[in-house]
């Protein structure tokens, strides 16, 4: 098989799963937005468990940056770096943290459907597009920039 040919798979997989995160972000929106419109939802206005939620949601951001830290930060190369990372590796190191970020906006929507208001969950959202275009996509397109 042409190394070549895998290498730019593999680049268009990771992308693939980028978009589709980044997607499915906006789908939890356009749902909780039906529903907040059209739906019946818990009627909860206690909420007791938000702190905990928001807890969880930050705990969740901070674990996917300090991954991106600690597995991929410095070994993909660029200015003058050596290259550490297969694509592979870096595919699943990235994947992984773009989940924990990910985790984020579920638990807003979460506690969306356990009576909070729309507005709530758009602050997770927005936390976890925030993560993910500031800190994993730059990481994305260094990589790929540097593979050749």
């Amino acid at each position: 098989m042409n190394p070549n040919h895998s290498l730019q798979a593999t680049k268009k997989s990771w992308l693939l799963v980028f978009s589709i995160l980044v997607f499915s972000i906006g789908f939890y929106g356009f749902l909780a937005g039906i529903i907040e419109r059209f739906g019946t939802r818990a009627a909860n206005s206690d909420l007791a468990a938000r702190p905990f939620f928001v807890a969880f949601a930050v705990i969740a951001l901070i674990a996917s940056l300090v991954w991106l830290r600690f597995r991929i930060d410095g070994k993909i190369g660029g200015e003058g770096r050596q290259k550490l990372l297969s694509p592979e590796q870096f595919q699943t190191d990235s994947i992984v943290a773009l989940a924990l970020a990910e985790a984020c906006s579920t638990f807003g929507l979460a506690l969306f459907f356990m009576g909070a208001p729309i507005s709530d969950f758009a602050f997770f959202a927005f936390g976890t597009l925030f993560v993910d275009f500031a800190f994993i996509l730059p990481r994305g397109i260094q990589f790929w920039a540097t593979q050749k």
